[in-house]
């Protein structure tokens, strides 16, 4: 019995990629967001005391 083996590269397809790119966008925009409002409630918090 012959069987031959190709091995081919694991190449994303374009929307695959997209999608991650947009994923990682979302996270790094939520991680930004989340500092902002720290950063301000820290602010506030420093005035009132």
């Amino acid at each position: 019995m012959n069987i031959c083996h190709t091995l081919a590269a694991a190449v994303p397809e374009p929307e695959s990629r997209a999608l991650m790119l947009a994923g990682l966008g979302l996270l790094g925009a939520v991680a930004r967001r989340r500092v902002a409002v720290a950063e301000s409630a820290f602010a506030a918090r420093a005035r009132i005391v």
